[in-house]
């Protein structure tokens, strides 16, 4: 089965769902008027990042690539919970019902923002020893999606969700349709999206292996390793003796999105305190809080600066859990960006949960 699916009716709504470890959001999106103006310069939450070689950036392209010329908003949507270590059933039906609530007469054709390890052109996922719905692995998903919201597969598409994530800041936020941008969402892992203006580029010498930030590799080791919720939790107890330090971190999630609007950390020791608290002990004095959050930062900037530099980035984005300890990480990633050679201005995510809403109809808009 292609990945090309149906389109939506032309200038009407387009129907959209982004599915996390802990929930499920269906959506209407509409796109109408003119195209977003852009920036004239800094502003608050923007750090420009002046290393590296001159001219080794890309100028902004003032409306170009998909959803041209088209201000993109969330008209409505429903957030259910939902049980990712639950039965194949189970799972389904909470699409399903999420879907239903936000499009009681049905939809002509869905979007679905999902997370990997996921072939969005198949429709087929392989989650076995992810910890979470394992029970999706090898399911045509196109085809359990399209008999119960009765609609021919052709009506239902596929998207990564943290490439849905970076096309929505790309399109309505901070990434202000920068004619190359990079957009990372940190939370249990690193999700990524290398975009072209406002098309993900998955392969080439110009972006990490498929375009996927959390294959890049730092002193030898998986950079979720370093850097994740359950990295900086451990890092912490470690350096503060605690209970909570388990001698080694690594991420549960690869994509990155489940947690990119906040859900719940896990990670580091039972005992050890969540990033958020770190975050609070840092602006409160904790010399090791800071110095812990700023070591993280410092080795992210080192892993992404050689690509950001590489793909040419005029902007790089950081959304995800993790991004709403901007005050504390804008300065040393910013930093270790420049050290690394790239030239690029450094935003914090905007959008919030609307963001792989917004791309994942930007994306439905641009097939």
């Amino acid at each position: 089965m292609s990945g090309r699916h149906q389109q939506h009716r032309p200038g009407g709504p387009i129907h959209v769902m982004d599915v996390g470890g802990s929930h499920v959001t269906a959506a209407v999106v509409t796109g109408t008027g003119a195209g977003i103006a852009l920036d004239s310069g800094p502003a608050s939450g923007v750090a420009t990042v002046t290393g590296g070689v001159p001219g080794a950036g890309f100028e902004r392209a003032d409306v170009a690539g998909i959803g041209a010329d088209v201000r993109w908003a969330v008209r409505a949507s429903r957030t259910r919970p939902l049980d990712a270590g639950a039965p194949r059933d189970a799972l389904l039906e909470v699409l399903v019902d999420a879907a239903r609530e936000v499009a009681a007469e049905g939809a002509p054709a869905w979007t679905i923002a999902m997370p990997g390890p996921f072939d969005p052109v198949r429709g087929v996922g392989d989650f076995r020893g992810m910890g979470k719905f394992e029970a999706l692995t090898g399911v045509d998903l196109r085809a359990a999606l399209a008999d119960r919201l009765e609609v021919p597969p052709t009506a239902i598409g596929f998207c990564n969700d943290a490439v849905a994530y970076g096309i929505g800041e790309w399109a309505a936020g901070a990434g202000e349709r920068a004619a190359r941008m990079v957009c990372l969402t940190l939370g249990t892992g690193v999700g990524s999206a290398f975009l072209d203006h406002g098309v993900h580029v998955d392969h080439g010498d110009l972006v990490p292996d498929r375009g996927e930030a959390h294959t890049i590799r730092l002193d030898g080791r998986p950079l979720e390793e370093t850097v994740s919720t359950a990295a900086l939790r451990d890092a912490y107890a470690r350096a503060t003796g605690s209970a909570g330090a388990t001698g080694s971190a690594g991420a549960t999630d690869s994509a990155g999105a489940t947690d990119a609007t906040g859900a719940t950390q896990h990670g580091g020791g039972a005992d050890a305190p969540s990033v958020r608290d770190i975050a609070d002990r840092a602006r409160q004095g904790d010399i090791v809080a800071a110095r812990v959050i700023s070591t993280t930062m410092t080795a992210l900037g080192r892993a992404l600066g050689p690509w950001v530099r590489r793909f040419g980035a005029s902007r790089t984005v950081i959304g995800g859990a993790m991004a709403g300890s901007w005050d504390l990480l804008e300065e040393p990633l910013a930093t270790a960006l420049a050290d690394a050679g790239a030239v690029t201005e450094l935003r914090q995510a905007q959008l919030g949960s609307d963001a792989p809403l917004i791309g994942a109809a930007v994306w439905a808009d641009g097939r």
